[in-house]
Parts: C-alpha cells; structure tokens; sequence
C-alpha cells in the first residue's frame, strides 16, 4: 500500500506518453526555460509533475491512468498511420478527449483557474459581504472583510470536469494531420494543446469550445501536428484526404511560436540542435508572453420588484495577442462577413447571447448537463 501511495504522489499534468513521442525512442527530452533562457536535457520522468498536483485521493489519479491507457494506444495508432483511414467513433472520441482533458489539466490552467477565483473574490464576494447591512450589525468592517483569504480548494478540477463532458462540443471540428517536411522540427510545451481562433472580437474570449472559427493546435512529434478547425469560417489547402505536407519554415515557425505563447514555463524539443532555433523563436515573441488578462463584462442589467437591480456578469480571459497566418489555411471571407453581421444584430439585443457553431450539439450537451446535474 505505501509502495502504491509513493507512486501515486507524483502526478503529471503532461503524461509521459505524450512527451515520449518527440524522444526518439531516448528517455530525455531537451528543455528550453522562458525565465533563465537556458537549455538542458531532462529525463521524462520528471518533467512536468507536482507532487498531489490533481489532489491526496489517489482514486481520481487511478482513473486518469486508465483514461491515459486508452489516449496513448490511440495517438501511437494515429502517429503511426498518419492518417484517420481506419479510425471510428471511439477512436475520434479518446482523440478528442485528449485534446480537451489535456488542455484542462496542466499547470497553467491552473494557474488559470487559481486566477479566475481571486478575480471573483476581489470583484464579487468581497464587494457583496461589505454591503451587508446584517455583517454591519455585527460589527465586521471592510478592513477585515479584505484581510479574509477566500479560496476554493481544487477549483482546477472544476475546468477538468467541463472538459471531461465536454467533448461532443467539438465534435463538429474537422481533424486534419499536418505532416513537417520543411527544414524546421515541432516542439512542445508545457502546455501543449492550443486554442486559437483567427476572428477576434473586442471584450470576447472566441476560444470557446463552440465559438466559430475554432481551432485546436497539438503537435504529436516533431514531424506530425493534429489540428481540429471550423470548416465553415476556413478553406484548407489540402494534400491527400485529411492530410497536409508542409515545407515552408515560416509555417512551422509560426505554429512553434504559438506553442512559446501558450506556455507556462517550459518549451520541449528532441535534438539538441535545436537549441538556438527554438531560443531565437522566443526572442521573436517575448513581448507578447505577458501574464494573463482577465476581464468581467455585465451583459444583463434587470429591475428587481424592489426597485434594486440584478446584473448578469461574464468572466473570462482575454485573448492572446499572438497573430500569425498560415500558407496554408485562409478565412472564409464570405462566411466570415455572415458571421460579423449575424454577432452585430445579436449585439444590439439588451438580451444576453452565446454564439455557437452549432446550437444542435450545444442544446444536446444541455440536455445532458441538466440531466447529470439532477441526478446529484
């Protein structure tokens, strides 16, 4: 039992499986630190983890194992075929589920999380129990109201639980597998998948899991990325199926780029030769790894029957500043220009609106959500 707790404490928020695509078959990746600038060679197995990072109940690291299990059999399928050819349902769905777990579960996010709390202390707790007349009574002043130090332990898992439930939302994505054949090797970090999206909206977070223009970066291995994007708002230029063959450095320049930007830490690569590259594609880029932004927006204001009013707030992180293009996706400018004017006719309503890619598969997954939340 204690030999099982030992093993247990050490828990990843990158799983080993992943970093051990872009090893070459070693047990050491190369490392690049964004804070000191410098390089080193690190073994797998202690890069990216946390003792009890996920929490001391060993049972919900139990069951991320065997989610893992099923996620490392399907990308080493997916990596050695390059292609979706014999991929089914189930298989497309544990891709997906990666995807989305993954990008819930590191470090960053959270840092993310821990952020989106203090943000809704200082802004909303905090404010509200200093206009209680009753705590006024009481005797409680401001003062102490501001020294209290609110937290919700393991908000993180709260952003893990949506991604675990949330997969269909992104079922509408196409996957494409973009194949490296330029002079340039991908890299990874320590937060690996990528959510960017082309449309930009002023005071609007577009990297939702519904909001149109979606797209998901996750390099597989130094050769091979997977990219989930709304072929409604992109047109590809495509080689064979759902595969694209690269050449351009600038591509592959720019999607490692975008991998430095999201990062929390750390960027990992397999040769050592890479060194320089990947610290010259940090300089390139530094100014716009700033610390993240967040902002909260009223977008409902009603009258209550005692002439007090209510107020519907949104809380969410800004977007990235990083903007890049590739040779070899484009915008759909007509159905771009549908999209603004249907967002401009929306945002003129007093009413508050959530802009999808698809309301069928977003009403299903409230369905499903109502369903689960009665059945606590």
């Amino acid at each position: 039992m204690a030999e099982n707790k030992k093993s247990h404490k050490k828990q990843h928020y990158v799983p080993k499986f992943y970093l051990k695509l872009f090893s070459q078959k070693s047990k050491y990746l190369w490392i690049y630190n964004l804070k000191s600038k410098e390089s080193f060679q690190v073994p797998i197995k202690n890069l990216c983890y946390e003792k009890y990072f996920y929490a001391k109940n060993l049972e919900f690291e139990k069951a991320l194992s065997l989610i893992e299990q099923k996620q490392a059999e399907t990308l080493h399928k997916l990596v050695d075929a390059q292609d979706f050819a014999n991929f089914g349902h189930e298989d497309f769905y544990h891709i997906r589920l990666f995807l989305l777990l993954q990008s819930s579960r590191t470090k960053d996010a959270k840092v993310i999380s821990n952020k989106y709390t203090e943000f809704f202390v200082a802004d909303f707790v905090k404010p509200l129990l200093k206009s209680s007349e009753d705590l006024k009574r009481k005797g409680i002043t401001e003062e102490f109201i501001d020294s209290l130090e609110i937290t919700f332990p393991d908000d993180h898992m709260s952003a893990m639980s949506v991604a675990l439930s949330g997969v269909e939302l992104i079922s509408d994505l196409e996957p494409i597998l973009i194949i490296n054949k330029s002079n340039r090797n991908f890299i990874c970090s320590d937060a690996p998948i990528v959510l960017y999206n082309y449309i930009k909206i002023k005071n609007t977070n577009t990297t939702g899991y519904q909001f149109p223009g979606l797209q998901i970066f996750c390099p597989l291995n130094k050769d091979i990325l997977l990219l989930l994007f709304d072929k409604n708002l992109y047109d590809l230029k495509r080689g064979t199926g759902s595969t694209i063959f690269i050449n351009r450095d600038s591509d592959v320049d720019s999607i490692n780029k975008l991998q430095l930007v999201n990062c929390l830490d750390n960027v990992f690569f397999s040769k050592e030769d890479d060194t320089n590259y990947v610290r010259n594609l940090h300089l390139e880029v530094e100014d716009l790894i700033k610390e993240r932004d967040f902002r909260s927006d009223i977008v409902q204001t009603t009258q209550n029957n005692d002439g007090t009013y209510s107020e519907i707030v949104t809380l969410y992180q800004a977007d990235s500043n990083y903007v890049f293009e590739l040779s070899f996706i484009k915008l759909n400018e007509k159905n771009k220009r549908l999209f603004e004017h249907s967002y401009k006719k929306l945002s003129k309503s007093s009413k508050p609106f959530h802009l999808c890619r698809n309301k069928e598969l977003v009403d299903r997954f409230n369905r499903f959500d109502d369903l689960f939340k009665k059945s606590e």
